[in-house]
Protein backbone atom coordinates (compact mmCIF):
# COMPACT_ATOMS: atom_id res chain seq x y z
CA UNK A 1 0.00 0.00 0.00
CA UNK A 2 1.33 3.36 -0.95
CA UNK A 3 2.23 5.66 1.79
CA UNK A 4 0.74 9.55 1.21
CA UNK A 5 2.05 12.35 2.94
CA UNK A 6 0.33 16.12 3.09
CA UNK A 7 2.90 18.82 3.67
CA UNK A 8 2.46 22.48 3.73
CA UNK A 9 5.07 24.59 1.73
CA UNK A 10 7.57 26.63 2.60
CA UNK A 11 6.03 29.18 -0.01
CA UNK A 12 2.91 30.64 1.64
CA UNK A 13 -0.09 29.35 -0.42
CA UNK A 14 -3.06 28.46 2.47
CA UNK A 15 -2.91 24.91 1.00
CA UNK A 16 -1.68 21.47 1.86
CA UNK A 17 -0.67 19.17 -1.25
CA UNK A 18 -0.78 15.42 -1.05
CA UNK A 19 2.60 13.08 -1.89
CA UNK A 20 3.40 10.00 -2.29
CA UNK A 21 5.68 8.61 -0.24
CA UNK A 22 8.77 6.00 -1.92
CA UNK A 23 9.14 3.34 -0.01
CA UNK A 24 12.86 4.37 1.13
CA UNK A 25 12.21 7.47 2.77
CA UNK A 26 8.54 5.75 4.34
CA UNK A 27 10.40 5.16 7.45
CA UNK A 28 11.57 8.56 8.35
CA UNK A 29 8.68 10.70 6.77
CA UNK A 30 6.47 11.24 9.72
CA UNK A 31 4.21 14.32 11.03
CA UNK A 32 6.22 17.18 11.61
CA UNK A 33 9.09 16.14 8.92
CA UNK A 34 10.51 18.72 6.72
CA UNK A 35 10.83 17.60 2.59
CA UNK A 36 11.65 18.20 -0.34
CA UNK A 37 9.35 17.79 -2.89
CA UNK A 38 8.61 18.49 -6.83
CA UNK A 39 6.21 21.86 -7.16
CA UNK A 40 5.59 22.52 -10.61
CA UNK A 41 9.13 23.16 -12.40
CA UNK A 42 10.51 23.77 -9.07
CA UNK A 43 11.96 21.93 -5.90
CA UNK A 44 10.50 23.18 -2.45
CA UNK A 45 11.12 22.57 1.02
CA UNK A 46 7.63 21.65 3.24
CA UNK A 47 6.44 20.17 6.43
CA UNK A 48 4.70 16.93 6.46
CA UNK A 49 1.44 18.13 8.05
CA UNK A 50 -0.53 14.80 7.72
CA UNK A 51 -0.27 11.16 6.87
CA UNK A 52 -3.54 10.30 5.18
CA UNK A 53 -4.84 6.79 4.13
CA UNK A 54 -5.84 7.95 0.42
CA UNK A 55 -5.99 11.57 -1.13
CA UNK A 56 -8.72 12.68 -3.63
CA UNK A 57 -6.38 13.68 -5.84
CA UNK A 58 -5.18 10.56 -8.59
CA UNK A 59 -1.68 11.31 -9.69
CA UNK A 60 0.55 12.24 -6.78
CA UNK A 61 4.20 13.14 -7.40
CA UNK A 62 6.82 11.60 -5.01
CA UNK A 63 8.81 13.47 -2.42
CA UNK A 64 11.91 14.24 -3.65
CA UNK A 65 13.92 13.40 -0.04
CA UNK A 66 13.61 14.13 3.61
CA UNK A 67 15.90 16.97 5.59
CA UNK A 68 17.13 15.55 9.04
CA UNK A 69 16.05 12.85 11.13
CA UNK A 70 12.60 13.11 13.58
CA UNK A 71 9.89 15.71 13.34
CA UNK A 72 11.33 19.75 12.65
CA UNK A 73 7.54 20.69 13.90
CA UNK A 74 5.82 18.28 16.91
CA UNK A 75 2.15 17.88 16.67
CA UNK A 76 1.07 20.49 19.41
CA UNK A 77 3.73 23.15 17.61
CA UNK A 78 1.46 22.12 14.50
CA UNK A 79 -1.92 22.82 16.63
CA UNK A 80 -0.63 25.93 18.09
CA UNK A 81 -0.04 26.89 14.62
CA UNK A 82 -3.29 25.88 12.88
CA UNK A 83 -5.01 27.89 16.15
CA UNK A 84 -2.40 31.30 14.87
CA UNK A 85 -2.89 30.71 11.27
CA UNK A 86 -6.94 31.01 12.14
CA UNK A 87 -7.13 33.52 14.70
CA UNK A 88 -4.41 35.95 13.21
CA UNK A 89 -5.78 35.42 9.62
CA UNK A 90 -2.31 33.86 7.95
CA UNK A 91 -1.03 30.93 6.17
CA UNK A 92 0.39 27.91 8.69
CA UNK A 93 3.54 28.08 7.46
CA UNK A 94 3.47 31.88 8.56
CA UNK A 95 2.43 30.79 12.04
CA UNK A 96 4.78 28.23 12.84
CA UNK A 97 7.28 29.31 15.77
CA UNK A 98 9.82 27.55 13.71
CA UNK A 99 10.69 28.34 10.44
CA UNK A 100 9.97 26.19 8.12
CA UNK A 101 12.73 27.52 5.26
Amino acid sequence: MSMIARVTLEIALRKEFDYLVPGEFQDRVEIGSRVKVPFGPRKVMGVVTGLPAQSEHAKLKPILGVVGKGSFVTPKVLELARWMACYYCCPVEKATPCPIH
